[in-house]
């Protein structure tokens, strides 16, 4: 079946069923996702078709035979240009995994082709110990030394998101809820500790008798709203019966918070791998040490529908090792 006419299709809640699955993978081409990742980039296809290097009468010919692999429409079609449906929406998210594993998987073949024995691309959180992703990579390279690591920090659910796209391959990050437990394949690493902190020079640096009332009466800087640990500050106070502390910076970055601290009367709270690195580096102190009620663990993610590289799965097994070697588990 031919569609030409937009006004005619058949609305996406109600249309044909798409072909068999052996059809399906028989007629499905690498143009066909292309072009439709640009039409949905630029919804026009006269734009994608150019982008593409594909004639007009091509680009149409491959959106047309692209839908009906689906038996619905994909984008909606007026003078604006063509719009995504929410089938549409659907199909890109597994189309954008499609071309990054192909993209991934070119990448491999030329490290190979160069000597190298493939990459790990990892995803982690701020409050990672920087020990244990230092050391996990070195031994990984001690024992291997032609793999590559790609790293990208960020919050467990940005990560989670690109891994999701397949733009990553592990995630050191937090199941912040029991569905994310079902989704990914999951090792649990170790349970953070943290640490209220200020700089040498503040008044609480010098205070011996400091009460936890004392801490609410001062300037912090935390993470935002919403993230683990501002949760987990408040939750110590109110349960001292105490007012939360005012927080003057919200940052997302702790090495940002460390430096502000040094040099200002802000306390904050950090993990305490980062909070005693700066006490050796850049002049802070601990005020309380060895928080860790309520903090959900730092876990090591991974897709359940992906088959992990060798390396990768030889780095779950590095990481476990230098955990226990660091006396985090």
């Amino acid at each position: 079946m031919r569609i030409t006419n937009p006004s005619s299709r058949t609305d996406s809640s109600t249309g044909a069923l798409p072909l068999p699955l052996s059809a399906f993978k028989g007629r499905i081409r690498i143009k066909h996702l292309e072009l439709f990742r640009a039409v949905c980039e630029m919804q026009s296809l006269r734009k994608a078709a150019v982008a593409c290097n594909v004639t007009q009468p091509g680009a149409t010919k491959l959106m047309q035979d692209f839908e009906e692999l689906f038996g619905q429409q994909l984008f909606a079609r007026d003078r604006r240009g063509m719009r995504i449906t929410p089938l549409g929406s659907m199909v890109l998210r597994q189309v954008n995994v499609v071309l990054t594993d192909l993209a991934h998987l070119h990448d491999e073949v030329l490290q190979f082709a160069s000597g190298a024995a493939g990459s790990v691309r990892l995803g982690f959180v701020p409050s990672l110990d920087p020990a244990l992703l230092a050391q996990s990579i070195d031994r990984m390279t001690a024992s291997s030394p032609a793999v590559r690591f790609v790293t990208r920090e960020g919050s467990s659910v940005e990560l989670l998101a690109e891994l999701d796209a397949g733009k990553l391959d592990l995630v050191f990050g937090r199941v912040l809820h029991a569905e994310q437990a079902r989704m990914y394949e999951t090792r649990t690493i170790y349970s953070e500790s943290f640490s209220i902190v200020c700089g040498a020079d503040h008044a609480l640096a010098r205070d011996a008798s400091r009460r936890w009332s004392d801490l609410c009466a001062v300037a912090w800087v935390m993470p935002p709203r919403g993230t683990p640990l501002r949760d987990l500050t408040d939750q110590i106070f109110l349960r001292k019966k105490l007012r939360p502390p005012v927080v003057t910076v919200e940052s997302t970055s702790f090495h940002h918070m460390s430096r502000l601290m040094a040099c200002s009367r802000l306390v904050g709270v950090l993990p305490k791998s980062i909070a005693e690195a700066g006490e050796r580096a850049n002049g802070l102190v601990q005020l309380q040490k060895g928080l860790k009620q309520d903090i959900v663990p730092i876990t090591l993610l991974w897709r359940k529908d992906t088959e992990l590289h060798p390396a990768a799965l030889r780095f779950i097994d590095t990481v476990s090792e230098t955990a226990h070697a660091l006396h985090l588990t």
